[in-house]
């Protein structure tokens, strides 16, 4: 990187155990099954996504 440079943080977001719950014991990937929509979000996650989102990160997540 030349001098003076910076890099701007992203956040990469998982789904399996941050966005969704991990309600299959042991299973990361617990909306994969006959009733995915039924598996649900993590308590709280889409408002703290919303202010990561807004900052620090400034709409860089994924």
């Amino acid at each position: 990187m030349a001098p003076g440079a910076y890099v701007l943080s992203m956040l990469g977001v998982d789904v399996g155990g941050v966005i969704v719950d991990r309600v299959a014991a042991g299973e990361d990937t617990s909306f994969f099954g006959s009733q995915p929509l039924l598996t649900p979000a993590v308590e709280g996650v889409f408002e703290v996504l919303a202010r990561l989102t807004a900052e620090p990160f400034e709409g860089r997540v994924h």
